[in-house]
């Protein structure tokens, strides 16, 4: 089965100088777990309880053979290592998840606000 995670990229990846090496570093960790992973850094805007965000953001597609629930508590583990609060995954069957130490406090997971790999959206227009 496939997912696709959404990681909201903060300071904490901001010293790296560009979208590559901050995508290969999100890369590296998510390899850690799965493979088979393509990604890339999206730019992202929504609104949220304190106001406009802009952000950047990995949108990142992986192939797995685990149970759900291995890789949620991967991608939470994720989540803590780039101190996130939490961050989504939209899984191949659809069901969408927020994950993380803080996930509850998000008020779950929303497809509107979810970002698709760029290539997803083109497929789509083409169509």
């Amino acid at each position: 089965m496939q997912a696709i995670i959404n990681l909201e990229l903060n300071d904490a990846l901001m010293h790296l100088d560009t979208d590559t090496e901050r995508l290969s570093a999100v890369m590296h960790n998510i390899r850690r777990f799965f493979t088979r992973a393509i990604g890339e850094i999206r730019d992202v805007s929504y609104e949220s309880p304190d106001g406009q965000v802009h952000a950047k953001t990995a949108v990142v597609t992986f192939d797995f053979h685990a149970q759900k629930n291995i890789v949620l508590q991967a991608m939470s583990q994720v989540a803590r290592d780039f101190n996130q609060d939490c961050l989504a995954i939209l899984f191949g069957d659809g069901e969408g998840r927020l994950v993380g130490p803080e996930a509850d406090r998000r008020g779950g997971f929303k497809i509107e606000r979810f970002k698709r790999p760029a290539m997803y959206e083109l497929l789509k227009e083409a169509a």
